[in-house]
């Protein structure tokens, strides 16, 4: 009845454990007050980008290098859910790959260059996430040139169908990719 009446719902998650270093049991409980959040909440769901940090390639020997990208999407929502992942060019992002400045106040620019593209599988389509599971997709990013690069263009689409409204789109995380 409180919640239907749009009062805030509380929850506490008691765990134990057995300590990995010295054996002995642990307790405790944590308030999961905010972590909690129904169908219409902001946000459905979360992503959770893994990937190297730091990269070594030899651009002599071969001009592309492909990083391996991590993906996880974690449902927030208290309902299945159907998701659909998509990896975007870089080239949207770009700003201006070049510019030769001729005095004070002109500056020409050279046409937008994408320091990176999302390569090989770029999409990944999950159709029944329960609520609180995780799932993963593998993807990949190829860089040109040695150099540290602010990766983003990941786009979700979560979508239930007994919310209003029925599907939502949320911007993925961006990220840092050190290539030497």
């Amino acid at each position: 009845a409180a919640a239907a009446a749009g009062e805030a719902q509380r929850a506490v998650l008691f765990w134990q454990c057995v300590g990995r270093y010295d054996g002995r049991p642990h307790h405790g409980f944590v308030p999961l007050e905010g972590r909690l959040r129904g169908a219409r909440a902001e946000q459905p769901a979360q992503f959770l980008v893994s990937c190297p940090r730091e990269v070594a390639h030899d651009f002599a020997r071969q001009p592309v290098c492909h990083v391996g990208v991590r993906l996880l999407v974690r449902s927030n929502s208290l309902r299945c859910g159907r998701c659909h992942v998509e990896a975007g060019a870089g080239a949207a992002e770009a700003g201006p790959s070049w510019e030769v400045g001729k005095g004070l106040q002109e500056t020409q620019a050279l046409s937008a260059c994408p320091p990176y593209v999302w390569c090989g599988r770029t999409s990944a389509s999950f159709s029944a996430l329960a609520p609180g599971e995780t799932v993963e997709a593998r993807l990949s990013v190829a860089v040109f040139g040695p150099g540290t690069y602010e990766v983003g263009g990941l786009r979700l689409r979560w979508v239930d169908d007994k919310a209003f409204p029925p599907a939502q789109e949320l911007a993925g995380p961006r990220f840092h990719l050190l290539v030497r």
